[in-house]
């Protein structure tokens, strides 16, 4: 495949590396200026037309930083080059997203994580212990901005970070506003969706979508496998928006207890019987860490 005509580009002080994803709505690339990093995001030619999609790509800044929280991957600079191009240059977060992570059998995994079990043909899967305290990281990430009346709408594997340098990182917050206004009807994906978002229920949307999307990123962590398995992308989004996830304890993989607890009730098809913010759902993470901690303890 020939490289994408940017690469090797200039976007003003910026010479692009290596294009990230090349959507309808913007494109994303690696960049670097001198010594520095970056991942920049170009909005579309087409979605630049759109007033609304212009003026919410440009405040995806302002979004992260009312959320006031290190979680989310930070904005580091937003404008148009001298040719009209609206862009945001986002940090560069050295390590892994969730699915690379997953993905990878000889991955350098940051300091803290114990495990990534690979047993062909079993799809690899994460230590319940490393697992609860990713998911810890993440939802303080998302009750910051949910206190601050942010939905995600996008949480999944791809956009939660193993740093490098330790921590979790959450990218793509802000993101899906973007799209609302240009217009384009993104669900997703859908091994990670709540039903009403699989519905397209955008208006009913609040947390416990966000919650419900946590809770399928820890089953598919702990479990190995997404929580709407299905040939085809389609096939998913219809699991998604009519089948209600099978009860984890029942799957015969072994999970901890306290953990399939939590991934079934964050994973109710009504979302009145989830958990009703994070810090509720981030509580009952710390008391299944307390308790697999012992369980591990106790086997020693």
């Amino acid at each position: 495949m020939p490289p994408h005509p940017r690469v090797g580009t200039l976007f003003g002080e910026w010479r692009i590396e290596e294009c990230l994803g090349d959507g309808v709505v913007w494109s994303t690339y690696r960049a670097r200026r001198f010594g520095e990093r970056s991942v920049l995001r170009i909005l579309s030619h087409d979605a630049a037309k759109n007033a609304g999609a212009r003026d919410r790509f440009l405040e995806v800044r302002g979004v992260v930083e009312r959320v006031g929280h290190a979680g989310p991957v930070q904005v580091r600079e937003t404008g148009e080059s001298k040719d009209g191009e609206p862009f945001v240059h986002f940090e560069f977060v050295p390590g892994h997203t969730l699915a690379s992570a997953l993905r990878e059998a000889s991955v350098q995994l940051p300091a803290g994580v114990r495990s990534i079990e690979r047993r062909p043909p079993t799809p690899p899967k994460m230590d319940a212990e490393r697992a609860l305290t990713v998911i810890d990281e993440v939802l303080d990430c998302l009750a910051a901005a949910h206190e601050r009346g942010v939905l995600h709408r996008d949480v999944r594997l791809e956009t939660i970070f193993l740093a490098s340098e330790g921590g979790v990182k959450i990218g793509n917050l802000g993101m899906v506003r973007i799209l609302d206004a240009a217009k384009v009807f993104v669900r997703g994906a859908p091994a990670f969706l709540a039903p009403e978002q699989a519905m397209g229920l955008v208006d009913q949307l609040d947390a416990r979508a966000d919650l419900f999307g946590v809770g399928a990123v820890l089953h598919t962590l702990v479990t190995g496998q997404p929580l709407h398995p299905g040939e085809t992308e389609i096939e998913a989004l219809v699991a998604a928006a009519t089948k209600p996830a099978n009860p984890v304890s029942r799957l015969g993989y072994g999970v901890p207890g306290a953990v399939s607890d939590i991934i079934e009730r964050s994973l109710e098809w009504d979302r009145r019987n989830r958990y009703e913010d994070a810090r509720e759902m981030q509580s009952a993470i710390r008391n299944a860490l307390v308790a697999v901690s012992g369980e591990r303890a106790t086997d020693v």
